[in-house]
């Protein structure tokens, strides 16, 4: 190739735009004589101080034309408001830096998945989950009815057609012993590969409750028989499964708890059956305990896992951390709030009412939702109680730098708490712990998308924080809301999945009225809708 000599001018005409779904296009008037381009964004370094990080390092263009590089896949928080600078390259070298240009939005980018038979009071998105990458999200619709059976149930998967650009749906088959009120969906789970899927149906057996398991079937393109998983011990009207179900990473773990009963149970994958490999009571580790199940959360290979006992009116709850020696659990760890709020408030805490583990097992988030404290922000005085914040919520973090040696390591408010928001009603975690999703699903915030700021205009609309660590310093990511539309009790972050690799958000909204992809109409009461950014 013959050189000029001389390394290409710089860039000009930078333009960023989002497009759907997940995507970000940087456009540029291509630099004569380039051989290729470097792309880099603008990330926070820690201390407001801007860190530039490659978005491709090598792109190869004709010179003299156009040029355009697509960022698939994109996590839509951690680009609203990020700038991006291009150079051109050749064997001569590189121009200079253009100047930073960031998208003007990336709501455009925001996907919105609804259900292809939307119902009244279905409540799609009541329970999310996705695998380790995000390109497959399992949604549960858990009071959808089937022709005369009443709330019985409805999960779909939708997974990323890169061909088509779209959100591709696929029913999970039920199982004929799950019928009306068996609420199939309730929640839902995923291993990172998103091939098994694991689906609560808290109705089963007269409310006994339990667990069906699937293998995704490759000759048949689809979900395969589920396995129905049921406790060995228990009676009717446990709900097993009601409130969580724990699915590791690897699949071959699941745990599912009855608040009813104070009990979790935890079944192994042997071979290609599933048994009962442990079952846990709340009673043997605190005589007072209560909800012990409500929240459940697996480290990736199953060696860990957290069980939140919420509490009641009269205790503030508290979370019991066990690790798997073969196939048995020990408790290792009690945790509890820094202040217990009995009668004295409106709600007890609920601690421990959602949770989330690294995948190491060594970081764990601790949901409130009736954390009543008055102060916002990271870092806030968990002390500082109001009752004209009753119920605002909180979430707590805690570490473990070696087993069983857990303390707490932060304390995350809202920026504006409010009465009633239920701040830490979910929790999502990154594998690697250095990103935190939090759902308060009755915030009142009439904004959109991600560059909404906090109001009251639309009561119990809810809304979803994100917060990234960076060097030791956790820092608000995005303050996340529906998008285009978000209505007053659509409840927003009813259900929350954040992706192993921290670049997917899936947030469902399930109590939204759409009776299709329109968000504009609110024909179908409560049909439900799930938000992917």
């Amino acid at each position: 190739m013959t050189t000029s000599g001389a390394a290409p001018p710089q860039p000009i005409d930078v333009v960023v735009t989002a497009l759907p779904i997940k995507r970000i296009r940087v456009t540029w008037t291509a630099s004569p004589g380039a051989a290729g381009y470097e792309i880099e964004r603008a990330v926070d370094g820690g201390g407001g101080t801007p860190t530039w990080i490659v978005v491709d390092d090598a792109v190869p263009q004709p010179p003299d034309m156009q040029a355009e590089y697509v960022v698939e896949g994109a996590f839509l928080p951690a680009w609203a408001d990020s700038a991006v600078r291009i150079r051109a390259c050749n064997f001569d070298g590189c121009s200079p830096w253009s100047t930073p240009v960031a998208a003007q939005t990336v709501d455009p980018g925001i996907a919105l998945v609804k259900d292809q038979e939307p119902q009244i009071e279905a409540r799609f998105g009541t329970s999310v989950a996705t695998s380790a990458d995000g390109r497959v999200v399992a949604i549960g619709a858990p009071q959808y009815d089937d022709g005369t059976q009443l709330d019985r149930g409805r999960v779909l998967t939708a997974s990323f057609d890169g061909v088509s650009e779209a959100w591709q749906a696929m029913e999970v088959p039920i199982p004929t012993d799950v019928g009306a009120g068996g609420a199939f969906g309730g929640n839902v789970a995923l291993d990172a590969a998103g091939l098994r899927l694991a689906v609560s149906a808290k109705g089963l057996d007269g409310g006994l409750g339990g667990v069906v398991v699937y293998d995704w079937d490759d000759r048949q393109s689809g979900w395969g028989a589920g396995e129905i998983l049921r406790p060995s011990m228990g009676a009717a009207g446990d709900l097993t499964a009601e409130r969580s179900i724990a699915l590791s990473a690897d699949g071959q773990w699941l745990a599912a708890g009855s608040t009813i009963a104070n009990r979790v149970v935890v079944w192994r994958r042997n071979m290609d059956l599933w048994e009962e490999s442990d079952v846990l009571d709340g009673t043997d580790y605190d005589p007072m305990t209560a909800r012990f199940g409500y929240g459940l959360a697996f480290s990736a290979d199953g060696t860990v896992l957290a069980v939140g006992a919420a509490g009641s009116p009269a205790l503030s709850g508290k979370v019991h951390v066990f690790e798997r020696s073969g196939g048995a659990f020990s408790h290792v760890a009690s945790l509890e709030p820094d202040v217990s709020e009995t009668a004295t408030m409106v709600l007890a805490d609920g601690f421990g009412a959602s949770l989330a583990l690294s995948a190491d097992g060594t970081r764990l988030a601790v949901g409130v939702p009736f954390d009543d404290g008055s102060q916002g922000g990271i870092g806030a005085d968990s002390s500082s109680k109001s009752t004209a914040t009753a119920a605002s919520g909180a979430v707590y973090l805690f570490d473990a730098p070696t087993p069983g040696s857990w303390s707490k390591t932060e304390y995350f408010k809202a920026e504006m708490p409010r009465e009633n928001d239920w701040y830490g009603f979910a929790v999502a975690m990154s594998a690697d712990g250095l990103q935190i999703a939090v759902a308060a699903r009755l915030e009142d915030g009439g904004g959109v998308g991600l560059h909404a700021g906090p109001d009251t205009a639309q009561p119990d609309a809810g809304a979803v924080y994100v917060y990234r660590e960076v060097g030791g310093t956790w820092t608000l990511l995005r303050y996340v809301k529906a998008f285009p539309v978000a209505d007053s009790g659509d409840r927003f972050g009813r259900g929350l999945a954040l992706s192993s690799d921290g670049r997917t958000l899936a947030v469902g909204a399930n109590e939204e009225d759409g009776p299709d992809a329109d968000p504009f109409s609110n024909g179908v009461s409560n049909a439900g809708a799930v938000y992917v950014y």
